[in-house]
């Protein structure tokens, strides 16, 4: 890392693109600099029954993974767990694996 003079930040000088012979503009490095600064985040999803039910039956149908239903009823991950594991006490599964019919 090197510091800068011209933006005031640590510049990695391998990230540093070189037409030719010349190093970048001012513009350049300061582009360069804050581009990793630069963080969006998803906003915070307020949790609701409705939300839950949905998250849960999409895991139960196995149309949804854990990271992907905790995200969409806004929980942890380890809350849609414990969520989950309280659903599965009270709805039986509709399919068996040793059915004799299949």
């Amino acid at each position: 890392m090197v510091w800068s003079r011209t933006t005031g930040n640590l510049v990695n000088p391998k990230r540093l693109v070189r037409v030719g012979r010349k190093t970048p503009h001012l513009a350049q490095l300061h582009e360069m600099a804050n581009k990793n600064v630069t963080v969006v985040k998803d906003p915070k999803v307020e949790t609701t029954p409705e939300l839950v039910q949905e998250s849960n039956l999409g895991l139960f149908h196995a149309t949804m993974n854990l990271p992907h239903a905790a995200a969409h009823c806004g929980m942890s991950q380890r809350e849609m767990k414990m969520t989950f594991r309280e659903f599965l006490k009270y709805n039986i599964p509709t399919d068996t694996i040793n059915n004799p019919d299949h």
